[in-house]
């Protein structure tokens, strides 16, 4: 067993969206191994062997494909460092190993969180105030500058109250 298994055509970073379907394929390791001989010494294994992992990935140790095993949350981990190894099974058994970058994609699947809203009791007495109240909310999946702020018109406040695009009432 003179030579080492080579990795072909392997990504250095793929793109994975927060909702992928688990246990579905994310791509398959490809090597090739220079030695000849019998079909059991040049048997390719795969396995993952990436601290930071958690279980997130796994690969066929025969075919070399690696699905996705447990959910991805962007807000948790943005991104994941897997090191995959392929052994062949020669005498001796010779490893390499290769960096795939798994980033991960958000996805607007948190709702915007106002924290706890003030109540106010407010007396006019002739004088009404350019504005009542500021909302302050913000979006855990960092879409900040997108949140949009509205009156539940089924309540028929909006005819005695206003807010503006940025949470002004």
């Amino acid at each position: 067993n003179d030579h080492t298994p080579q990795f072909i055509n392997v990504y250095s970073s793929i793109d994975l969206f927060e909702n992928d379907t688990l246990l579905s394929p994310i791509t398959t390791i490809h090597v090739s191994d220079a030695d000849t001989g019998p079909p059991a010494d040049i048997l390719i294994s795969y396995r993952v062997i990436s601290p930071n992992n958690d279980d997130v990935f796994v690969i066929n140790a025969s075919t070399g494909v690696l699905s996705l095993a447990e959910s991805l949350d962007y807000e948790r981990t943005r991104e994941y460092i897997l090191e995959v190894n392929a052994t062949d099974n020669g005498r001796p058994r010779r490893h390499n190993t290769t960096l795939l970058t798994i980033r991960v994609v958000n996805l607007n699947d948190e709702s915007p969180d106002c924290g706890e809203l003030a109540f106010l009791q407010l007396d006019f007495d002739n004088h009404f105030p350019d504005f009542l109240y500021q909302l302050s909310c913000f979006d855990p999946d960092n879409f900040t500058d997108l949140l949009f702020y509205s009156l539940d018109n089924t309540s028929n406040t909006s005819s005695y109250f206003s807010v503006s695009n940025k949470g002004t009432i």
